[in-house]
C-alpha cells in the first residue's frame, strides 16, 4: 500500500488557506463599510455604516439659550443607529475648564440639573425637546405674556407655561422624551427661564479613561424610568424592551494631557465631545461608549 501521509500537511494547509482568505475579505469589507468623520482641529472618529448622519441642527435650540449652561458647542454631527435604536452626537466646544481640575469638573457636572449639571446639558445641548414641542411653548407663552402686563406699578406678573411634548417615532425624539416629557417657559421676578420636567436618573462616577492619546472624562446618567409599552409601541421598538431604561454617556476629550492649564504651547485646545445614548434591559451601555471611543483620533 502506498503511503500517502506527507500529503496531508499539504491537505491541511490549503483548508487554512481557504478559511483565512474569505475571513481577510470579510475584515476589508467591513472596513470599507466604514465612513471616517473629520473635525477642524485634526480630530477624526470611524463609524460603521450602522450609524446614519442626521441634518444638522441648531444647539442649543435659540429658544433655549437664555437658560443653558455656559457651553459653546460648534461642529456638531449627529447620528442614529437604527439597529439597535442607539443615538450618538459628537461636537467640538470652547473650555471652559482651564484654571479648575478633575475634581471641581466631577462636582459641577454632578449638580443636580437646575444648577447646571449633567441632565441640564442632556436637555438643553443633546437632547433637547422637539422643535414643534418648542413652537408651541413660545406661543403659548408669548400669548400669556401679552395678557400679563400688569398695573404700571406692579409691573409684569409672573407667568408659567408648561407643554407636553409630542415626539416623532425617531431615536433622536425617543432619548428625548427620556429626558423630560414636557418644557416649561416661565416669567417669574422679572426674569426668564426655559426648563424640562428632568426624570428620575442615577448619576454614575466620574471615569477618566485615556485612549490614542486623548484623555476622556466620562459621565453616566442611567435611567430610572422603565419604558412602558405603549411608548415602546410608538417608538416602534420590541415588545422585549418594555421595563427597558435609557443610559446616556458624556466623555469630553482632548489631547494628553488634558488642558485644565493655559498653556502658550496649546492655545485654544477645543474641546471634543462624544455623546452617546442606548437602551436596553440594566442601563448599562458604557462598553459601547469605550468601543466609540477607540475610533476617536486627534492629529
Amino acid at each position: 500500500m502506498t503511503d500517502r501521509s506527507p500529503a496531508f500537511p499539504f491537505f491541511l494547509l490549503t483548508l487554512l488557506l481557504l478559511a483565512f482568505v474569505p475571513l481577510r475579505r470579510l475584515h476589508a469589507h467591513q472596513e470599507r463599510q466604514s465612513n471616517d468623520y473629520a473635525f477642524s482641529n485634526g480630530a477624526t472618529i470611524r463609524l460603521s455604516s450602522d450609524w446614519v448622519q442626521l441634518a444638522p441642527v441648531t444647539t442649543p435650540p435659540t429658544s433655549l439659550v437664555s437658560s443653558a449652561p455656559p457651553m459653546n458647542f460648534y461642529e456638531f454631527l449627529s447620528f442614529q443607529n437604527t439597529a439597535d435604536y442607539s443615538h450618538l452626537e459628537v461636537a467640538l466646544s470652547n473650555n471652559p475648564f482651564i484654571g479648575r481640575d478633575p475634581y471641581w469638573l466631577d462636582s459641577q457636572i454632578h449638580r443636580p440639573a437646575a444648577e447646571g449639571g449633567l441632565l441640564a446639558y442632556l436637555f438643553y445641548f443633546f437632547f433637547p425637546p422637539p422643535q414643534p414641542c418648542l413652537g408651541n411653548a413660545i406661543s403659548q407663552y408669548n400669548s400669556a405674556a401679552r395678557n400679563s402686563s400688569g398695573d404700571s406699578n406692579e409691573g409684569p406678573r409672573d407667568v408659567r407655561i408648561s407643554v407636553d411634548c409630542e415626539y416623532a417615532p425617531t431615536p433622536a425624539d425617543f432619548y428625548s422624551y427620556l429626558i423630560s416629557p414636557s418644557v416649561t417657559f416661565r416669567r417669574e421676578g422679572g426674569s426668564e427661564h426655559r426648563e424640562g420636567a428632568i426624570r428620575d436618573f442615577y448619576l454614575q462616577p466620574m471615569d477618566q479613561r485615556d485612549v490614542n492619546d486623548v484623555t476622556f472624562f466620562i459621565f453616566e446618567a442611567q435611567g430610572r424610568h422603565e419604558l412602558s409599552l405603549d411608548a415602546a409601541n410608538h417608538f416602534n421598538l420590541p415588545d422585549s424592551l418594555r421595563g427597558a431604561q435609557g443610559d446616556f454617556l458624556w466623555a469630553i476629550g482632548a489631547p494628553s494631557p488634558f488642558p485644565f492649564v493655559r498653556d502658550v504651547t496649546r492655545q485654544n485646545v477645543p474641546l471634543i465631545h462624544v455623546v452617546y445614548a442606548g437602551i436596553g434591559l440594566g442601563p448599562n451601555k458604557k462598553p459601547e461608549l469605550l468601543r466609540l471611543l477607540k475610533s476617536v483620533h486627534i492629529q
